[in-house]
């Protein structure tokens, strides 16, 4: 019942947009870039070297999502087939409703770390954002000061920040369904083949 009620659909979801949604970020960020290098390499550079950053961190704290979202469809299933079956040998009702409790105590806690790492990731991915305007700002600034830029390139610049800003956060968050969609796929295709025929 998990399966067929919670853990098809997302995956189904995740395939109708599996090529369209990343081919339109992925142009729109390159379109961009390319806009920025030709406008000021320096400058585009340092973008570039900020967001590239994220590919440090962004793996690793989508990896820790994935085994918690594993640890949890686990746990749902677990759920469900105790609702619908009986209590087992030596069972009580009480111990019974006390298992019951505790696993969705431990459903709950997995749902609050993955919001969690997903909030510390948008965080981090905020922070680079706005370090990167800090340092168009202060290269740019720079420049401006020695006088090889004009300031309406920096403000430029700056525009063109918060245009990579969107298609790299959407691109991200397509890797992040992807990574779930994988695990979740992984784990249905894992169930059905142990399932007898």
């Amino acid at each position: 019942m998990s399966i067929i009620l919670t853990e098809a659909e997302p995956v189904g979801g995740f395939v109708g947009v599996s090529l369209s949604e990343p081919l339109m970020q992925a142009g729109t960020l390159a379109t961009v870039f390319a806009y920025m290098i030709v406008l000021q390499p320096w400058m585009a550079l340092l973008s570039f070297v900020l967001f590239s950053l994220q590919l440090f961190f962004v793996p690793r704290l989508q990896g820790a999502i994935n085994r918690r979202v594993a640890s949890r469809i686990q746990m749902m299933r677990e759920v469900s087939g105790e609702m619908i079956c009986d209590l087992g040998p030596g069972l009580t009702s009480a111990d019974a409703q006390r298992l019951f409790v505790g696993r969705i105590g431990s459903i709950f806690r997995l749902n609050m770390a993955v919001y969690r790492l997903k909030f510390v990731m948008n965080f981090l991915m905020n922070l680079i954002h706005h370090l990167g305007v800090i340092g168009v700002l202060l290269v740019g600034g720079w420049y401006v000061v020695r006088q090889q830029i004009e300031i309406g390139t920096v403000i430029a610049f700056i525009s063109g920040l918060s245009r990579v800003n969107e298609p790299w956060g959407e691109l991200v968050n397509y890797y992040r369904e992807l990574t779930v969609a994988d695990v979740k796929y992984q784990l249905i295709a894992g169930t059905l083949e142990q399932a007898p025929r």
